[in-house]
């Protein structure tokens, strides 16, 4: 698959670039988030609910600046990430692990710290 040029050829710009508008985006994100009323969306204020919201929104610019910038700056396809499943079992178990893992301990340290 042949793909064009990216719109900057230098990737340590590209990467400055990216970061800058990732910082942006999740910081004014995040402060917009503050000026939406409590009582709006039927959630209290300073509740679980409304952090889950927040990460949610920084969850979702995350992935829509990778895909713009994967797009438009550098001229190449999502999948050319490295997103192939096939033959990389091995990697995908190691990775779950992992994943289970550190969560595993994470939770346990919350617990035994009675941050609950």
């Amino acid at each position: 698959m042949q793909t064009s040029a990216p719109l900057i050829k230098q990737g340590w710009l590209r990467v400055i670039l990216f970061l800058l508008v990732y910082l942006f985006l999740i910081f004014s994100g995040s402060y917009l988030l503050q000026f939406i009323p409590p009582g709006s969306l039927g959630i209290k204020e300073g509740s679980v609910v409304s952090f889950y919201i927040s990460i949610a929104v920084i969850f979702l610019l995350s992935i829509l600046s990778v895909l713009f910038f994967r797009k438009v700056i550098d001229k190449r396809s999502l999948s050319s990430l490295g997103f192939i499943w096939k033959g990389f079992a091995k990697e995908r178990f190691g990775g779950f692990t992992t994943g289970l893992l550190l969560i595993t301990a994470i939770a346990t340290v919350v617990w035994l710290m009675n941050l609950t």
